[in-house]
């Protein structure tokens, strides 16, 4: 077995358990590699599994509750064509097997009669007959291509029978005969030849096949045609041998009607082809056997310069182009053998010393008295070379653009979507071979749920203008089944007679995970602000409530014991009147503070500068530090109240962070304002390393209100070097006042 290693998908379609269990236990004991074993009762299951499944062999059950017999296997086969089928029969159902057999199955067994070594050999040879079946369906394929892709009729002779295989179509194409199985005898080739020709052809023809050593055969003749017609006819063929015998020939015909038609009229019509040569823009020149000029036709002055003096009498290979004179005198002693013969595309000199691009038809008229030469039929083809440079560098531009694109592209009929050409980027992209590609449609590339809406976007496409490029993201489907978006731009376009669309694809499957990643990063990031945001909030409630329990509402409860103590009569109520009355401003004062810290700082009365100054003389009032604030006669008047707001709010977060944390001595407040609105908050405290100590809530705040105006936030510090932030925000419509 080739693929003795690979782990078989094997169904088995038995509705019979104990037949079942036996079989499993066969499979079991043999060397077989078994992968999966997917049982089936029924031929319906069977179907659905081998539309789903990648099955590799099939053992089937004639006898089946949905089946019966050669129906059984008919209906399995239909959806496993490339599949090996084994199929289990009883004694009694041995012709029906037979049959199967007859059908494509690969092998029969019979219940009851093998065991494990014979199923082993029997999968092994079922496996290996499949794939030369399948090997021999893919050649004749080819041999039918190669006969549809050639003018000539191909055919093949067994020389023992004398019976020829012909190529059907090209046969019925250029002669007008149908035969059946395309198969006929010697005699229906040989009666078609025109009988006075006849005998000569079939004798030379068989002296070839008796000959030893001589591969090659070709002969020239007149035949038949279906419409009672002659057509001259170029048969050449090519002997195979066996043991020194020749067995085989293997052939073409080629109609040279026109080619013979057209010599046969030079040669009879010396009048006519005077005056064509007296009158005709084509240069008509005569040569002798050396190749020297003996004659040349007026239109040789007027294309290539030349007086009938000045050329006559010289050699021809004067004029050709040094690196084709080799190339032209083979050419020229093959016309010295034969009675015609073309010369495409040589370089010729003319009289300026130019070089011109000639192409050719020679006929031998060396025997005919009159002409005593060899006539050359030429044409300056310079433009035409040129024009076919042209487009041949064209084309290679288009294939080059097309095949070698980064991009996959592939060409689409629009009304049955059926894939007309692709590219090597799609053929890599969607996991296809080119064959394979051809031989689907677009509909194959996308999941049963999205061809209805596929389809009504195409019913649209087909009425727009040619000159539409629509962009659509489709999902798209890999030969392995994988999905994967495609950036498609479509375009309609005329491709071999067909109304066609050429599909532009980019896989940007990659990029679709990305910004998924992107948005769920986006939205854990936001659910991570959010979380920190209350808890500062929390904390902030915390201290309110501490405050007040702690201290307000401590001096608050100290102050009404003593009215209470007054107000029951007292010797020193004075005193303790003075006393409430100071727990009473105490409190006020500590809630005045509070009220301070939470109620929004007066920016629209005084601006942001002014309001940053009185939260600096707030904090110098209970705390030691050196407090300098740098901001260059900031301009502020077209910037909102709410980017204003933010700023502030940075600030005050931050020198809540020193005092709390730092230790600082001094701290120095930049900001001003160019291309960009720039602040920068500096102090000598105690610093941190900024990547091993994870952010904190007021950290985390600055962050979210940078980034809340798209501002770039920069913290640099150390163990011991203090700390310094800096942010910087574009001046963009967003912060202005006037957009």
């Amino acid at each position: 077995m080739s693929e003795s290693n690979q782990a078989l998908t094997i169904l088995i379609v038995e509705d019979n358990p104990g037949d079942l269990f036996l079989l499993e236990e066969l499979l079991k004991s043999s060397s077989i590699p078994i992968g999966r074993l997917i049982k089936v009762l029924n031929s319906t299951d069977a179907i659905k599994t081998l539309q789903n499944e990648n099955v590799n062999l099939v053992l089937l059950d004639l006898s089946l509750p949905d089946s019966n017999g050669l129906q059984s296997y008919e209906s399995i086969n239909e959806y496993a064509a490339s599949i090996p089928i084994i199929v289990l029969t009883g004694l009694i159902d041995m012709e029906v097997a037979l049959e199967t057999m007859a059908s494509g199955a690969q092998d029969y067994l019979i219940k009851g009669e093998f065991d494990e070594k014979l199923l082993d050999k029997s999968i092994q040879y079922s496996i290996e007959r499949k794939k030369s079946q399948e090997n021999l369906r893919e050649s004749n394929e080819r041999y039918k291509f190669v006969t549809k892709a050639t003018n000539d009729v191909v055919w093949d002779m067994n020389l023992e029978t004398k019976r020829i295989l012909w190529a059907g179509e090209s046969l019925k194409r250029l002669f007008g005969y149908e035969l059946p199985d395309d198969e006929s005898d010697f005699e229906f080739w040989s009666s078609k030849i025109l009988e006075e020709e006849r005998d000569s052809v079939v004798q030379r023809l068989l002296t070839a096949c008796n000959g030893t050593g001589n591969e090659l055969w070709n002969d020239e003749y007149r035949f038949k045609k279906a419409d009672g017609t002659y057509a001259y006819i170029l048969d050449k063929g090519y002997l195979i041998y066996k043991n020194n015998k020749a067995i085989r020939m293997i052939g073409s015909m080629q109609d040279i009607t026109e080619r013979k038609l057209a010599e046969l009229q030079v040669v009879n019509s010396e009048r006519r082809f005077r005056s064509l040569v007296q009158n005709g823009s084509d240069m008509i020149k005569i040569l002798d056997k050396k190749g020297v000029f003996t004659f040349a036709s007026p239109s040789v002055e007027h294309v290539l310069g030349f007086s009938l003096d000045s050329i006559v009498g010289k050699s021809t290979f004067e004029f050709i182009h040094p690196d084709e004179i080799e190339e032209i005198r083979r050419q020229f002693e093959i016309i010295k053998q034969t009675d015609y013969h073309e010369i495409q595309y040589f370089r010729f000199k003319n009289k300026e010393g130019e070089w011109r691009w000639l192409e050719t038809k020679l006929t031998n008229l060396l025997d005919d008295p009159a002409v005593k030469g060899i006539v050359s039929n030429s044409r300056d083809v310079t433009e035409k070379k040129k024009a076919e440079e042209a487009i041949r560098a064209s084309e290679e531009r288009y294939r080059n653009l097309f095949f070698n694109n980064p991009m996959s592209i592939y060409i689409w009929d629009i009304n049955t979507f059926e894939i007309l050409e692709v590219n090597d980027t799609a053929q890599r992209e969607y996991g296809y071979t080119r064959d394979e590609f051809l031989k689907l449609s677009t509909l194959n590339l996308r999941n049963e749920e999205e061809i209805p809406g596929y389809k009504e976007f195409v019913k649209k496409f087909a009425f727009a203008g040619n000159d539409t490029i629509m962009r659509i993201i489709w999902k798209h489907l890999r030969k392995n089944g994988e999905q994967i978006f495609m950036e498609v731009f479509s375009q309609k376009i005329e491709f071999k007679n067909r109304k066609a669309v050429i599909a532009l694809a980019n896989n940007i499957t990659d990029k679709i995970k990305l910004e998924k990643k992107l948005e769920d990063e986006r939205n854990a990031k936001q659910k991570e602000i959010t979380e920190a945001v209350i808890r500062v909030q929390e904390k902030e409630r915390y201290e309110i409530s501490r405050e007040l329990h702690d201290n307000v509402n401590q001096q608050l409860t100290v102050a009404m014991m003593y009215i209470a103590t007054v107000e029951k009569g007292s010797e020193n109520a004075e005193a303790l009147l003075k006393q409430s009355s100071g727990f009473i401003y105490n409190a006020i004062e500590e809630i005045r503070k509070l009220s301070k810290a939470l109620v929004t700082p007066l920016i629209k009365d005084f601006g942001l500068c002014k309001a940053i100054d009185g939260l600096l003389e707030d904090i110098l009032v209970t705390n030691t530090m050196h407090l300098d604030f740098f901001y260059n006669d900031f301009y502020e008047e077209d910037i909102s109240y709410e980017f204003k707001l933010n700023i502030f709010r940075i600030i005050q977060e931050q020198m809540n962070n020193i005092i709390k944390h730092a230790n600082a001595k001094q701290v120095v407040i930049e900001l001003y304002r160019d291309t960009e609105i720039k602040l920068s908050i500096i102090d000598d405290g105690v610093g941190f390393d900024p990547t091993s100590k994870r952010k904190g809530i007021g950290l985390n705040n600055i962050q979210t209100r940078t980034e809340l105006y798209t501002g770039e936030m920069e913290i640099k510090s150390a163990p011991g070097s203090g700390c310094t932030v800096r942010i910087k925000f574009p001046v963009s419509n967003e912060i202005l006042l006037y957009k």
